[in-house]
Formats: structure tokens, sequence, C-alpha cells
């Protein structure tokens, strides 16, 4: 980066020209090459599936049962929870104010 400047709406010329080299595909496979080298473990496509398969089948089990109509009318009781005490916590801060300026 030439010039350091955290509100410079300008793009960089040397920092977008060295992204361009080096997200520039050129061949294709070694492109895939570079990115996979820089995970951090090439994993095979089955376990990648095996590490996703337990936390998509809760999210399935969460989405599409009973748990999320539960969970539904909890958020909305929080929810009623919290604006009431806002409402309640605003009109202290109000009565507050009131005697403060008085």
């Amino acid at each position: 980066m030439t010039n350091i400047n955290p509100l410079e709406s300008r793009p960089d010329a040397v920092l977008g020209a060295r992204l361009r080299e080096c997200l520039d595909p050129g061949d294709n496979s070694g492109f895939v090459a570079r990115v996979r080298a820089r995970l951090p473990s090439a994993a095979t496509q089955w376990e990648t599936l095996a590490r996703w398969t337990r936390p998509g089948i809760a999210a399935g089990l969460l989405g599409f049962t009973s748990i999320a109509g539960a969970s539904f009318v909890i958020a909305k009781f929080l929810a009623g929870l919290f604006l009431l005490l806002f409402v309640v916590f605003l009109i202290l801060a109000i009565a507050g104010v009131r005697k403060v300026v008085r």
C-alpha cells in the first residue's frame, strides 16, 4: 500500500496489481492447486460431507419439528419482555432527566 489513509476513496494501484497477480487463474488447474495448498487440510469431498452431516441433521430436526414452534414462542416472549423493559427504562430515564433539569 503506497498511501495509508483510511479515508482514501481511490483504489491503490500497487495493491490492486498484487491482488490481480495473485488471483489471476491463468490456467485453472494451477489456480485450484494454489488455493488447495493454502487450505488447512486438503479434505476429500466425502470428508467434507461427513463433517457437515451432524450439524445438517441437527438443523433439519430443529427446523422441521415441533422444536421450531417452541423456539418461535420463546422468541416472541423474549421480544415482548425486552420491549416492556425498554419502555419501563425509557420512562424512568425521562423522569430522572426531568428531576435533574428542574
